[in-house]
């Protein structure tokens, strides 16, 4: 059983440092800008608050949002700059931010966005939450199954035969319960379940019960042996 937790928190490890974010071209869109310029010639400086609308229409979240701006000042080109959106914007949804930045040596009192740049998440650092959820699932399901054969004192072969002649608690716990939770999950959004990504917790579940499976055989062996 210590075994199977090991490797349950390896995993799980192994998800939150797979890969870097990475660097993207797409554009989100973006509605309800409102922006506000506060010039202070004494300190050389303007402070722009910016409240806008943001919307991730991709399957990945977004880590960070940078926007080009050009700046004017009474109708004058400035200078271009930039502003970093530090906020997580998860994969299809809206989400309202408020940014505040300071610029040193400009003065400008209206701005233009001339492109917006994302930093997106890797596909398992997205989905990192419903991905561990189903690791946990199988490591309670053979959490459970190891304290019921502690009382029943089943062998390698026994086992086999519970698979195969109780299937039906096979397709209920590995099938039917995870269809169920996934959809339980998408409520609200069920036009995601046309698509791979709405069916990463089910997905992961079946992928990750040989794995589980697996090391309980192995466990048997050597007890066995």
């Amino acid at each position: 059983m210590k075994l199977i937790a090991g490797i349950f928190i390896g995993l799980l490890t192994i998800i939150q440092t797979t890969l870097p974010i990475k660097e993207s071209s797409r554009d989100v869109e973006i509605t309800a800008v409102e922006a506000t310029s506060t010039m202070d010639f004494v300190n050389e400086k303007t402070t722009l608050v910016m409240e806008l609308t943001i919307r991730n229409g991709y399957h990945h979240d977004i880590k960070e949002t940078t926007l080009v701006l050009d700046t004017y000042l009474e109708g004058v080109f400035q200078k271009r700059v930039t502003l970093l959106i530090k906020d997580d914007i998860r994969h299809f949804h809206t989400q309202e931010v408020k940014v505040t930045q300071v610029y040193d040596e400009v003065y400008f009192d209206e701005i233009d966005i001339i492109s917006i740049n994302t930093l997106e998440k890797t596909f398992f650092q997205t989905y990192q939450l419903i991905i561990s959820s189903a690791l946990f699932y199988n490591f309670i399901l053979f959490f459970m199954w190891s304290v019921f054969n502690r009382h029943q004192n089943y062998i390698l072969s026994e086992i086999k035969d519970v698979l195969i002649y109780q299937w039906w608690y096979f397709l209920v716990c590995v099938l039917v319960i995870p269809v169920v939770v996934n959809i339980l999950g998408l409520v609200g959004r069920f036009q995601f379940m046309d698509t791979v990504y709405g069916w990463i917790y089910f997905l992961s579940v079946l992928i990750t019960f040989p794995a589980y499976y697996g090391l309980l055989m192995l466990y048997h062996y050597v007890k066995e042996r």
